[in-house]
């Protein structure tokens, strides 16, 4: 079973994304503070900073960690720094998209 990581995960779109995805581990995550409450069973990290100077950097080094096989970018921001680094994810087996709204031709890759 491969991980997607699905970006933006303060917005209705990301969650949108995540129901349609089921043959997949789906983590979510955003470089936004996420409020956390007692019994929640949703994971969502903290993602590094578009702002910050190393951010390709970190944002491979964590996909690597989760063994993440694609990224499915929800946050406009992310995807303006992600996409001009897109062969250095390739090399490294990680696809990733650009998400505006629900994408149905991402059920296709499921």
């Amino acid at each position: 079973m491969s991980v997607v990581l699905i970006t933006g995960a303060r917005l209705p779109q990301a969650h949108a994304l995540k129901r349609t995805i089921t043959e997949h581990r789906v983590i979510m995550g955003d470089y936004y503070d996420l409020p956390t409450y007692p019994g929640s069973v949703e994971l969502f990290l903290n993602l590094p900073s578009p702002h910050s100077p190393s951010y390709i950097h970190q944002f491979l080094a964590l996909c690597l960690k989760l063994q993440v096989s694609k990224v499915c970018i929800v946050d406009e921001l992310e995807y303006k720094f992600l996409e001009p680094a897109k062969q250095l994810f390739v090399e490294y087996a990680i696809d990733f998209e650009f998400v505006d709204g629900v994408n149905t031709s991402h059920k296709k890759n499921n």
